[in-house]
């Protein structure tokens, strides 16, 4: 399967971003947000392509670390990639994660230090927080546990890593202040709403692998209803931030996945009261996917209202 030196390439690929993980596309849609608000800035494809690295080199070594950590996992699940099929060792997988790290971390500072001293302060600790989530051979071992590996620590991680990755996202694009602060929250909602239903998704193998997640411990109605409300919550804000003039009109193009959310998701799932079947396991993955078209369909929105701002 990986014979070929591009098939190996192919699979690293698959390791690091395929698909990139959820924080990447929120921070471009921040940029697009940032320069609807405060004007496109001069050097404007220069910010884009700062913000563009800062995330994909980041959403990389999140992504790639915890698939190498996760290969018993992985394993137990059937999946096939360089690392379960020992084409790549843990030791060298490990070493190119400290390697994707460091990168992140000299990039970070190299910001701190040209445009913001304070974007490394919660870039650390949002790096220390998603290496404990999936170490499993150094700090995994050192306290006893995985941040992972419980439902409660998992949410702390969340809770702790995707605002101190906006922050820092936020201060290479501009001052923080009340607006932005708004605006992370939000995008918090939406990111609690996706970590509940990844663990629903992924229930089989964390029971046969001892993970505490919310899907083990908790009724999946319960996690399927608190996540459908954090979502509509999300929708809503970002539609009163539009109508207070916060964010300009591209913003309502929120409507369209807001829209099939509530007809293909909300109603359906509400009026068989939250219990899971095969019919309603379809519905699901629509809300999946729905989560991934509302970050398209609000980039596409901002775009084309950029777009109208700019030739007008």
């Amino acid at each position: 399967m990986y014979n070929r030196k591009i098939d190996k390439i192919k699979g690293f690929l698959e390791l690091s971003i395929i698909p990139p993980h959820v924080y990447f596309p929120i921070l471009i849609l921040y940029f697009f947000i940032f320069i609807l608000t405060e004007g496109i800035p001069s050097n404007v494809l220069g910010r884009f392509l700062i913000v563009f690295l800062f995330g994909l080199i980041n959403s990389m070594s999140i992504t790639f670390f915890n698939n190498v950590s996760d290969y018993e996992e992985d394993k137990i699940k059937g999946k096939r990639n360089l690392v379960t099929e020992e084409i790549l060792s843990i030791d060298v997988g490990i070493y190119l994660s400290m390697f994707l790290y460091l990168i992140g971390l000299v990039f970070s500072v190299v910001l701190s230090c040209s445009i913001d001293y304070f974007i490394i302060v919660p870039y650390v600790v949002f790096s220390f927080f998603t290496w404990w989530y999936s170490d499993r051979f150094f700090l995994g071992n050192f306290f006893g546990f995985r941040l992972k590996e419980n439902y409660l620590t998992e949410l702390i991680t969340y809770l702790v890593t995707f605002p101190c990755f906006s922050l820092s996202g936020w201060l290479i694009m501009t001052d923080l202040d009340m607006k932005v602060f708004l605006i992370v929250f939000l995008f918090t909602t939406l990111v609690i709403s996706f970590m509940l239903l990844k663990d629903i998704k992924d229930l089989s193998s964390d029971k046969k692998s001892g993970i505490s997640s919310f899907a083990v411990v908790y009724d999946i109605s319960t996690l399927l209803k608190t996540s459908s409300y954090l979502n509509i919550v999300f929708y809503f804000g970002l539609i009163y931030l539009g109508l207070r003039n916060y964010l300009s009109w591209g913003v309502f193009f929120i409507l369209l996945p807001l829209a099939f959310f509530l007809k293909e998701v909300y109603y359906p799932l509400r009026s068989k009261k939250w219990k899971i079947s095969m019919e309603m396991r379809g519905i699901v993955k629509k809300y999946y996917l729905n989560i991934y078209f509302t970050f398209l369909i609000l980039i596409l929105g901002l775009i084309v209202d950029n777009f109208l701002i700019f030739r007008f």
